[in-house]
């Protein structure tokens, strides 16, 4: 992110907003701002229920919802993508699993 901010579309809509790994309790407050703002929220991959347990009732989700309830546009790729839906298997234990952050 540049220090001037997020790019913006035209509406004024910011994009891309990229979650990555660590904490998110750190800038909880901008964070969740940011997210809520953005037209467009892309979300990586990598281990899916880690991500799901590190997002669940966290301000980053909830600034997701709002984003999404607005209309944003989110991308996932990989666990990004899995861990949006209803459910989440756990590749460790065949059969095993659990909810997801079921954005809808």
């Amino acid at each position: 992110m540049t220090q001037a901010g997020p790019p913006r579309w035209r509406t004024g809509a910011g994009w891309p907003v990229l979650l990555g790994g660590g904490r998110w309790d750190r800038g909880e407050a901008e964070n969740r701002r940011l997210l809520t703002e953005a037209g467009l929220i892309y979300v990586g991959g990598g281990d899916t229920l880690r991500l799901v347990r590190a997002l669940r009732g966290s301000p980053a989700l909830a600034g997701i919802a709002e984003a999404f309830a607005r209309r944003a546009v989110i991308v996932g790729m990989s666990a990004g993508a899995a861990a949006m839906g209803a459910w989440v298997a756990d590749r460790d234990g065949p059969g095993e699993g659990e909810p997801g952050e079921n954005l809808r």
